[in-house]
């Protein structure tokens, strides 16, 4: 869990932090100013906006249903930065209990949740990753600006050279 960029941490189906990564605990920390602990309520300390949204999330995979969305949250500086989230369900059957963690980082989102798993297993609590998308957002944000520029300026062009090619057929 150490040897890798996202906060990953787990819950049980009451809320409590099962286990966490150090970047977890200082993502939390760096954002909330809320210092966690393996065993703390994983809402509890949490203002009540903030605490309806984490829960949806961990209601919806003690559900069965993984989930994937992008959460944009303002810094002091003005701007925002922007992260991935992306849980899976713990099933916990007769083999005992199960946390998916994909080998291929690339293919995290697509490898979370195995269909295969389901099988008359309960879920036992929620695996939660958050992984760092701002400066892929900055970059899709640049390459759409600079794609809209070089539009204009083709129209532009295009424009002109209609203009100039109906004064010389006149």
């Amino acid at each position: 869990m150490e040897n890798t960029q996202d906060a990953i941490w787990s819950v049980d189906k009451n809320y409590r932090i099962l286990t966490m990564n150090r970047l977890f605990q200082e993502f939390i920390f760096n954002i909330y100013k809320i210092d966690l602990k393996i065993g703390n309520n994983a809402l509890e300390k949490f203002e009540f906006d903030t605490s309806v949204a984490w829960k949806d999330i961990y209601d919806s995979t003690f559900n069965g249903v993984p989930v994937r969305k992008e959460w944009k949250i303002p810094n002091r500086e003005g701007s925002s930065s922007y992260y991935e989230i992306l849980t899976s369900p713990i099933y916990g059957g007769t083999e005992g209990v199960g946390i998916s963690h994909p080998e291929d980082q690339t293919s995290l989102s697509e490898t979370l949740y195995d269909e295969r798993s389901k099988t008359a297993e309960e879920v036992f609590g929620a695996t939660l990753y958050v992984r760092d998308i701002t400066e892929k957002k900055y970059r899709n944000k640049k390459r759409s600006t600079l794609s809209k520029v070089k539009t204009d300026y083709w129209r532009r062009w295009c424009t002109i050279l209609r203009i100039r090619s109906t004064e010389f057929s006149a």
